[in-house]
């Protein structure tokens, strides 16, 4: 039986920020602090907008999206 493929969230973690950039989570820390990433803090924790770093690196959206 196939499997369905879940759509990826719009938010993506800290941790999650870090394994896309392939940095430190200190450095994707950082990132979201300083605002060089679009972020957010939501109850306390940092969320990245995934459709908005793609837009902000220049890459091409995903078709699905």
């Amino acid at each position: 039986m196939p499997t369905e493929q879940l759509p990826e969230p719009n938010l993506m973690t800290l941790r999650e920020l870090a394994v896309y950039l392939r940095v430190s989570e200190r450095v994707a820390y950082g990132l979201a602090q300083s605002r060089r990433v679009p972020a957010v803090k939501v109850g306390g924790q940092w969320r990245i907008s995934r459709a908005a770093l793609r837009r902000q690196l220049g890459e091409q959206p995903d078709a699905a999206a």
